[in-house]
């Protein structure tokens, strides 16, 4: 029984005429890619039950939903370095601005560039995730009804919370839309960690089944068809770590860059409200300090939930190395062999390992550097 992974280098493929999508593979992926086209990140195209490449349309869309984005961001800026800003201009603030407007807008090319070079990889994907959805069918569902409770929970409630408190402290309603238009990257990982979910529901399904039905994975054929259902959820994972550590490496580094802006900027909110009148702290500091907290805690949020998706992702892969151990036959030897010489943990563009440690370690910098710029602020 012979068959091949391809490495990260060999994904690229072309999409032949066997395109067809299954409907109940549409329903597990549309509302996903619904988001994916609102933000101007569309993967690909689905027309008549049938997938295909992005078109030059929808990559001239995304160019210009690329621009508006950067544009906005930009004005935003430009905006409160003009002097519409409650508190005064220090030279942290105006860097930290600065920054914004050349990091963010870095973020946006490479959601479009990524979406170019990547569109028949994420095709590959969801043609091969069909095979498996085939042979280790279950209702999608429940499956759906969380993706729509990860986005209201992750990216509706705090765009909620951000409009009142903005609103409160009597910011520009254009101050509001463009720190709702940063919740594209946001929409990345979710895509990221729901997709990673999906495999791991197949995997759970595949061990059942090969522990269900002892005696049948005794046959040739049966053993065939679930030794090439595992190569399919790994090709997938291949794939799915191409596709996405672009946008993983740039989030990790926002989020550990943001959070100690957030971190500085809040103690200049402090530093100010001693200063101010009671007013001015309760209707506009305090709004402004909890809605610098509430995008901290969002940011950390979501990576943990995508730190945790992993390494659950990771607990399933060795699970299958656990019952193979109990179904000692050809199957579960070539399954081993697959898994010793194709898995790998996430290492995000060869810099960091995608598990539960990059949390620790992340958590430990912050507050270490944290510490440090408490001690500059108050010693």
């Amino acid at each position: 029984m012979k068959t091949s992974i391809n490495n990260k280098n060999k994904h690229q493929v072309n999409v032949n005429t066997n395109n067809f999508v299954d409907k109940d593979v549409q329903r597990i992926l549309e509302f996903l890619n619904i988001l994916q086209s609102a933000t101007y990140c569309p993967k690909y195209s689905i027309k008549n039950n049938y997938i295909y490449p992005n078109t030059y349309t929808s990559i001239i869309f995304s160019l210009i939903g690329m621009f508006l984005l950067s544009i906005l961001l930009i004005s935003r800026s430009y905006y409160l370095i003009s002097g519409h800003f409650v508190l005064s201009m220090t030279s942290f603030i105006t860097k930290g601005l600065y920054f914004d407007s050349i990091y963010y807008p870095f973020g946006f090319f490479i959601n479009f560039l990524n979406g170019i070079i990547q569109s028949r990889n994420n095709i590959n994907f969801v043609l091969t995730l069909q095979k498996v959805h085939r042979f280790l069918n279950t209702s999608p569902k429940h499956f759906i009804i969380w993706n729509w409770l990860s986005v209201a929970s992750i990216v509706g409630l705090f765009i909620v919370i951000q409009y009142m408190l903005f609103i409160t402290a009597g910011f520009n309603l254009f101050l509001i839309n463009v720190v709702c238009a940063l919740y594209v990257f946001d929409i990345n990982l979710i895509y990221a960690f729901r997709t990673i979910r999906l495999l791991e529901i197949k995997l759970e399904l595949w061990k059942c089944k090969i522990l269900a039905g002892f005696e049948d994975v005794h046959r040739e054929s049966e053993c065939k068809k679930m030794f090439e259902a595992y190569a399919d959820i790994l090709q997938c994972y291949h794939v799915h770590k191409v596709c996405f550590q672009p946008y993983i490496m740039f989030y990790i580094f926002e989020v550990f860059i943001h959070i100690l802006i957030y971190v500085q900027f809040s103690i200049d909110i402090l530093k100010v409200g001693i200063n101010s009148s009671h007013e001015i702290f309760i209707n506009i500091l305090v709004p402004l300090w909890i809605s610098t907290i509430c995008w901290m805690m969002k940011d950390i949020i979501t990576l943990t939930l995508l730190n945790y998706q992993y390494e659950q992702f990771y607990i399933a892969m060795q699970s299958i190395q656990d019952a193979c151990f109990v179904v000692l036959k050809r199957v579960c030897k070539n399954v081993r062999r697959l898994h010793r010489a194709s898995f790998t943990k996430v290492r995000v563009c060869g810099a960091v390992r995608l598990d539960a440690c990059l949390q620790l370690a992340l958590m430990q910098l912050l507050t270490s550097y944290t510490f440090v710029l408490l001690q500059f602020a108050f010693l």
